[in-house]
């Protein structure tokens, strides 16, 4: 009992300490986003969606922001 209880462990201890693959890294994080963005939301929601819009376009000035209520 005692050699199959030692061969356990040592497969198990082979099995979880194995390399798991890594992510591929993205060469560019933040990629240029081009075009426009048409946003339909409720006539509720205008003041908020105007300063989400404000701070996207900040971030993401190539973007065309059209919103329609």
């Amino acid at each position: 009992m005692n050699k199959i209880s030692v061969l356990l462990i040592l497969c198990l201890t082979a099995i979880f300490t194995q390399a798991t693959p890594q992510k591929p890294k993205l060469e560019n994080k933040n990629p240029q986003l081009k075009g426009d963005l048409i946003i339909f939301h409720a006539g509720s929601l205008a003041v908020p969606m105007k300063e989400i819009a404000q701070a996207f376009k900040k971030e993401n000035p190539d973007i065309n922001i059209m919103m329609e209520a």
